[in-house]
C-alpha cells in the first residue's frame, strides 16, 4: 500500500492509523413510571398562550400586523401587563432581534409606550442587518448576552432577513437553523419566538412545513383584507389546547413632534371589544 501524502508532503497515512478512537456517546433512558409519576401540568409564561421553555413561530403574510403584535407581546412580557387578556405570569427581560423594518421599530416601540407605558428597561433590541441565526459565531456572541441577561422570552424577527443561507423548503436546513437557535437560547427556562412572512399569498406559504414540524407552538396572524382588523390564531401547541382565537384591530397613534421636529402617527393593535 502506498503511503498518503498531504499536500505538504507530510505522510499522513500512521497518522490516520495511530489515532485514538473518538469515546462514542452512549444514550440514555428513562423509566417510563418514573417520567409519568412526576409529570406536573404544562407551565406558561403567558396563560394558556405562551408556555415556558419553548419554541415557535408566528407567521402570516406580509402586512398583517406580525411585527406589532410581536412587539405587543414583548411589553406585556417586560412590564407584567397582560397580552391581549391573557396574564402574564412571568415577567421579565425580552431580547428582540430584528432583521427588517429597523427604520420604523423605534415609532412603533413610540406608540406602544404613549399607550401601554414605558418598557421597564427590559427590551434589549438588535438592530443589525449582519445578524444571522444560521451563523454558528455569531449566535454563540448571543449566547453570551443571554447569559448576562437572563431573559425569559427572545423574538427573532423575521426569519428570511435573518437566515442567508437557509432554505426554507429544505426540512434538513430548517431543522438545523431551529436545532441552532434552541441550543443558543436554551437558558434555564427561555422561549423564542420567529416571526415568519409568507413568501406567497396562497395561504400556505413556503417553509411553512418544515418550521411547523420542528417548533413546539405555532401563531397565525390572518388580516381581514381592506381593513385594520386581523386574527391571531394558534395552530399548534405541544404542551396543550390552542387558545381561542384573539381578534384584533390594529389603531392609529399621533406621536408628537421632537423639539421643532415634525408629528407623525404609528399603530399599536389590541383586542377587539
Amino acid at each position: 500500500m502506498k503511503t498518503a501524502k498531504n499536500e505538504t508532503g507530510i505522510n499522513t497515512q500512521n497518522t490516520v492509523l495511530n489515532q485514538e478512537p473518538k469515546p462514542r456517546e452512549t444514550s440514555t433512558y428513562s423509566s417510563g413510571d418514573d417520567l409519568a409519576k412526576n409529570a406536573r401540568p404544562p407551565e406558561y409564561l403567558v396563560d394558556a398562550v405562551l408556555p415556558v421553555g419553548s419554541n415557535g413561530i408566528l407567521r402570516g403574510e406580509t402586512m398583517a400586523f406580525k411585527t406589532f403584535t410581536a412587539l405587543n407581546l414583548a411589553h406585556s412580557v417586560s412590564t407584567g401587563r397582560p397580552f391581549f387578556g391573557h396574564t402574564v405570569f412571568k415577567p421579565g427581560k425580552v431580547i428582540y432581534v430584528c432583521g427588517d423594518g429597523m427604520g420604523g421599530i423605534p415609532r412603533r416601540l413610540k406608540a406602544l409606550e404613549i399607550s401601554e407605558g414605558k418598557f421597564n428597561d427590559d427590551v434589549y433590541l438588535y438592530l443589525d442587518s449582519r445578524f444571522r441565526i444560521d451563523d454558528p459565531e455569531i449566535m454563540a456572541e448571543l449566547r453570551q448576552s443571554i447569559e448576562e441577561l437572563q431573559p425569559v422570552l427572545i423574538i427573532f424577527d423575521a426569519l428570511t432577513s435573518l437566515a442567508f443561507t437557509m432554505d426554507e423548503n429544505s426540512r434538513l436546513d430548517v431543522a438545523s437553523t431551529i436545532q441552532l437557535i434552541k441550543d443558543t437560547c436554551s437558558f434555564g427556562d427561555t422561549s423564542t419566538l420567529i416571526v415568519h412572512h409568507y413568501d406567497d399569498y396562497s395561504g400556505k406559504g413556503l417553509g411553512s412545513t418544515p418550521l411547523m414540524s420542528c417548533v413546539d407552538f405555532a401563531w397565525e396572524m390572518n388580516r381581514v383584507p381592506d381593513s385594520m382588523s386581523a386574527t391571531l390564531r394558534c395552530l399548534k401547541n405541544n404542551e396543550g389546547e390552542a387558545f381561542t382565537d384573539i381578534d384584533l384591530l390594529a389603531q392609529i397613534v399621533d406621536i408628537p413632534p421632537i423639539e421643532d421636529g415634525e408629528s407623525y402617527t404609528s399603530l399599536v393593535i389590541n383586542p377587539k371589544h
